[in-house]
């Protein structure tokens, strides 16, 4: 837990709230810590599909480790397909009508 920083809770009760935003933002728990499982039981739990869902660990289950190598190779890879959008300005006529 020291990996994380003073402000990270303390692990109690055998679970983290994770509040989402943008994709993947609890991803760097699991990077900066890796003995704090977070892929693994929240891919479990998106595939069970059920509100009554209980993770159980396996020595098997993804990693964040085992993916972030690859994911970035293939960034990296396809990067240069990247087309910037066009600059387009959207705006619209104030009516004096309304």
């Amino acid at each position: 837990m020291e990996a994380l920083g003073a402000d990270f809770p303390t692990l109690l009760t055998g679970s983290i709230e994770v509040r989402g935003g943008t994709a993947g933002q609890f991803l760097w728990v699991e990077e900066s810590c890796p003995e704090i499982r977070l892929l693994a039981p929240v891919v479990d739990f998106l595939l069970a599909r059920r509100a009554d869902f209980r993770w159980r660990p396996n020595p098997a289950a993804v990693r964040h480790e085992d993916l972030a190598g690859p994911a970035m190779q293939r960034i990296l890879e396809v990067v240069s397909h990247h087309v910037e959008p066009p600059e387009v300005f959207v705006g619209w006529e104030k009516d004096d009508a309304v």
